[in-house]
């Protein structure tokens, strides 16, 4: 499980996450667009906050060349690397300025410098000094990165801060999290991930099988398969004629009409198959096309009531993505929630609801 903790003041907890064990009140939104390293911002009470990776950063984890230039205040000459800084768009006057944490020593000085707290205690020291894998946000080759920040309010330092994150296993730390609900049970789980040395972020694995990227000619949409754990077997999976007609103007691709296929569904997303097994998925519009296809196919119904309540008042808390499958245009983009029925030999056996959860939520 990733798990972040931000110390200040001799070890003071300034703020925890703990990822997927419940809803956290900071608000990050994933925008790929907005930086090669921080591709996020932040929504807060006080306006959008948006984070920003150093020219020097970017060369150091990602052989990245730019040109943009960010401003720091008073730069302490023992910071060997600044990493970048958050900053509110409204022109609110606080930011925080973040660096790589070289050793206690240098944290040391950093904190006389600006004539701020020290932020963490012996117990962190000890992993910072001799183990900082076992909390360091990036990792390239056999070096790591610790995170410290220095927060800013009108100009003026106001806090020194510690970051720790603690991963789950190796370099990889969760985004998001997937379930699969078949008769109300959970049937299969797992998480996406980024790699904090190589910056890869398609990285999907479950209690079930492991995703890896294989490009498929023609598809726009789809460019993995998955290894079953057990068995080694390879599931492959392609995107439907619907979807992609509906998002990029194609004709391609199969419109599954070899399949037995509920009048109910508008539209069909894809299919994955490892022989005569075959799942057919699609977008789950309302419970009511829950229970329509459930007894369409004879097959139980894949979660409870309360979950089925949850995906006609809150469908965001399922979606795969937003997508604009009406063509609508921007803000009226849809959430779409994934369901799937498995087929053998052509015979509906299972109906499935695959719950999406980002690591905010």
């Amino acid at each position: 499980m990733v798990y972040e903790q931000v110390f200040i003041n001799n070890g003071n907890i300034y703020k925890e996450n703990k990822i997927f064990e419940g809803p956290i009140v900071d608000n990050y939104i994933r925008d790929s667009d907005a930086d090669p390293i921080w591709d996020f911002y932040q929504d807060t009470d006080n306006g959008k906050k948006q984070y920003r990776s150093s020219t020097e950063f970017r060369k150091w984890l990602l052989d990245y060349n730019s040109e943009h230039t960010l401003d720091y205040n008073d730069v302490c000459p023992d910071i060997t690397l600044w990493l970048g800084k958050s900053y509110y768009t409204n022109g609110y006057t606080e930011e925080d300025c973040y660096f790589r944490v070289d050793d206690s020593a240098m944290l040391q000085k950093v904190s006389d410098y600006y004539s701020l707290s020290y932020p963490i205690t012996s117990e962190i020291e000890e992993k910072l000094d001799n183990t900082p894998e076992l909390i360091s946000a990036y990792k390239k080759g056999n070096e790591y990165i610790v995170v410290g920040s220095i927060k800013y309010l009108n100009g003026s330092p106001t806090h020194l801060k510690f970051y720790c994150i603690y991963k789950q296993e190796n370099n990889l730390s969760a985004f998001q999290k997937g379930r699969v609900f078949e008769n109300s049970n959970i049937v299969e789980e797992g998480y996406k991930y980024h790699d904090t040395e190589i910056g890869q972020q398609n990285i999907v694995k479950t209690n079930i099988r492991a995703f890896r990227y294989k490009e498929i000619e023609g598809d726009p949409f789809i460019e993995w398969e998955a290894v079953i754990n057990d068995t080694g077997e390879v599931e492959q999976y392609e995107s439907s004629k619907g979807i992609r007609t509906a998002l990029a103007h194609l004709t391609t691709g199969n419109d599954y009409n070899e399949f037995d296929l509920c009048p109910a569904v508008n539209l069909w997303l894809g299919r994955s198959w490892i022989g005569t097994n075959e799942t057919l998925y699609f977008y789950l519009e309302s419970s009511t096309m829950l229970e329509t296809v459930a007894t369409y196919y004879g097959l139980s119904e894949p979660c409870d009531s309360t979950m089925k309540a949850k995906i006609d008042s809150n469908p965001e808390a399922f979606r795969l993505r937003h997508y604009d499958i009406y063509e609508l245009g921007e803000g009226n983009w849809v959430p779409v929630v994934v369901a799937a029925v498995v087929f053998d030999n052509k015979t509906a056996t299972t109906f499935k609801l695959i719950e999406i959860t980002r690591w905010n939520e």
